[in-house]
């Protein structure tokens, strides 16, 4: 179901901006170079915003995710900030609670944290096995022999583990990549999601500044394709664009709630959140976010009804679920725009890029390989 009244709050990101180092492609805010006292305003921050969202709505959360920068860099904080959830928000209705883990940072302090506030799910960044494309991305402390290490870690608590892959980084091979892949799952049985994403060069990142080299789109296709492969001859559903799971009930609860534009509370500098019409997000500054007033960091915006049918659909033809036509033809209101859009969608629909099921659309994945082709058709029969 799709749900656009604010009713109680059930999904929580935070983010945590500390990390050892700063990966070449990673765009997200984060910082390398903090003191001990810095992190001490930090949680104070965290405590208030906290404070501040739970004055205005009733936040019982379903799921709650803790990114990243790297919140497994600093056991100790981690702990101090599961600790303040737990003081302050009712748990009894959850169903997943994920940290985002470097495999250096996983270690048997890490693992007590995770057994002690039932921490049920483990999002592992590996993006890479090969050698040389770590180091190529500022990755260079990271081994197979880490990795390994981690997941027998992992394998030995009561916990979900998803890994993240990212799609051909420079100087990958395939080969050696496919073979490390296979034996992980052959190896590990708690991997049971794989994110395999596009290499994205978003501004704040090195690469954004440094134009990496990138490998041709024959040679990103061929390894999409191999790990896609790889992943279904073990179990795995796409159930989403860059997502697969080994069954319904290992499918991201938290990105889920993202996708079908749920609202959810965004916590921690550089994080956002979207509340019914409006979208609430903190500037990228460390600085703001440690200084007394809210006001200095929290930009909070309206999203207008074209831009939400947008939002609606880009996230809602990424996963396999669909959207509902009675929502998009609620959200679209003139009867002239929704026959347009209907005359769209019929078109990709003959094509078996789209479906039409009963009352849902969907994107087929032969869709998904053009969606953002399909998405500029379907906003023009509505914005003008």
């Amino acid at each position: 179901m799709w749900s656009y009244a604010i009713d109680i709050i059930s999904h929580l990101y935070l983010h945590v901006p500390f990390c050892d180092t700063k990966c070449n492609y990673c765009g997200f805010y984060s910082v390398t170079h903090h003191i001990k006292k810095t992190k001490e305003l930090y949680l104070s921050s965290l405590e208030k915003e906290l404070d501040y969202y739970l004055s205005i709505y009733q936040i019982v959360p379903e799921t709650i995710y803790i990114g990243g920068g790297n919140p497994a860099s600093d056991p100790q904080m981690l702990n101090k900030i599961i600790q303040l959830l737990q003081k302050k928000l009712t748990l009894t209705c959850m169903k997943e609670y994920t940290i985002e883990c470097n495999p250096l940072n996983i270690n048997k302090e890490l693992i007590v944290v995770f057994k002690d506030f039932s921490i049920t799910r483990v999002s592992m960044g590996i993006q890479s096995f090969t050698q040389e494309a770590l180091e190529y991305s500022n990755r260079k402390n990271q081994s197979i022999n880490v990795i390994h290490n981690a997941l027998s870690l992992l394998e030995e608590i009561d916990i979900n583990i998803s890994i993240d892959l990212i799609s051909a980084l420079p100087k990958t091979d395939i080969l050696y990549d496919k073979k490390e892949l296979i034996n992980l799952l052959n190896t590990y049985k708690k991997i049971n999601h794989v994110s395999l994403y596009d290499l994205s060069i978003d501004e704040g990142s090195y690469f954004y500044e440094n134009k990496p080299l990138i490998d041709s789109p024959d040679f990103l296709n061929k390894y999409e394709i191999e790990i896609q492969n790889i992943l279904l001859k073990n179990g795995f559903n796409q159930y989403e664009i860059s997502n697969y799971s080994r069954g319904i009930t290992h499918e991201s609860l938290h990105n889920k709630a993202y996708w079908k534009y749920k609202n959810y509370i965004g916590l921690g500098p550089g994080a956002h959140g979207k509340i019914d019409s409006m979208r609430h997000e903190n500037l990228k500054s460390i600085d703001n976010y440690n200084s007394e007033n809210i006001n200095s960091y929290k930009i909070s915006s309206i999203i207008m009804p074209v831009e939400m049918l947008e939002e609606v659909l880009l996230m809602g033809l990424r996963i396999n679920e669909g959207i509902e036509l009675n929502l998009i033809k609620k959200l679209i209101n003139d009867d002239k725009k929704y026959e347009n859009f209907i005359t769209v969608i019929s078109y990709y629909s003959k094509n078996h890029y789209l479906l039409l099921k009963g009352e849902s659309l969907y994107s087929t994945k032969k869709g998904w390989n053009i969606l953002n082709t399909i998405l500029v058709d379907l906003f023009i029969t509505f914005s003008n």
